[in-house]
């Protein structure tokens, strides 16, 4: 549970550092590369990575066997909705596509990163444990 607590505590703090940073580029960055939809984007990725989160730690607290399998089936599925995700809207919106795959796969960048680097972190001290 503590390791939870920690990651949910550095999700929150990379949160408002891309939210304050995502409001300054909406307000002064280049208007064809600006979405109107990145809070929902940011929304999104926060409480994905939180659940991603969740699941993860879970597994390498109760069967540290099974988090190798898990993480990697979790990574795909994430991949896959993403790129579902872009396909879809970009398709929807065409003249809004460019500005949304950019500001999505930057911010699905940062919160992958995110994510790797926590739960490996976790995982090696969970490993070391046993």
């Amino acid at each position: 549970m503590e390791n939870f607590k920690n990651y949910v505590k550095k999700l929150s703090i990379l949160s408002v550092l891309i939210a304050l940073a995502a409001v300054g580029f909406m307000f002064y960055g280049p208007e064809k590369f600006v979405s109107y939809t990145l809070p929902y984007i940011l929304f999104m990725m926060i409480a994905i990575s939180f659940m991603i989160g969740k699941y993860l730690i879970n597994a390498i607290e109760q069967n540290f066997a099974k988090f190798s399998p898990r993480f990697m089936g979790v990574t795909f599925l994430k991949m896959m909705l993403s790129v579902s995700i872009m396909g879809i809207y970009a398709f929807m919106n065409k003249g809004e596509a460019i500005a949304f795959v950019i500001n999505f796969s930057v911010i699905y960048f940062i919160f992958t990163t995110f994510e790797i680097y926590s739960l490996m972190k976790i995982s090696k001290n969970q490993e070391k444990q046993t």
